[in-house]
């Protein structure tokens, strides 16, 4: 990473029960991709959201919409991973299509060579089911 020099985007999220809404809301924060409005509305982070559900592309995508410049990186930061697993216990309504996507989201973004994407995950122990 010695080479990816010093202008970073930072977007970190918790996945909870909602991994790709929350991921949106992050990439939306005036200091990533600055698609908050003054008023609250949730309109870009809903056109954020939908175009990450487009497919496994989408957070690719994302980063190609908001011009991220090619001396530009972002760095996805995923804290407490582990959620994915425990909210699946403990609210298994939550789609598993939705982790799954949102784990892809992710792969294909590490994977791809530009734009400039970097994933962090963050996880805690988690505790063994009997």
């Amino acid at each position: 990473m010695a080479h990816t020099g010093s202008a970073w985007r930072i977007a970190t999220l918790r996945p909870g029960v909602d991994p790709i809404g929350n991921l949106a809301r992050a990439l939306n924060a005036s200091d990533v991709f600055g698609g908050s409005t003054s008023d609250g509305s949730l309109g870009p982070a809903l056109f954020t959201e939908t175009t990450l559900r487009r497919g496994p592309l989408g957070l690719i995508e994302v980063s190609a919409q908001n011009r991220l410049s090619p001396d530009e990186n972002l760095l996805v930061l995923v804290d407490q991973f582990e959620e994915l697993f425990r909210f699946a216990r403990v609210a298994p309504h939550t789609a598993l299509d939705d982790r799954s996507a949102f784990v892809k989201l992710l792969l294909e973004a590490a994977h791809h060579s530009t734009p400039n994407i970097y994933i962090v995950l963050t996880m805690r122990t988690v505790s063994r089911v009997a």
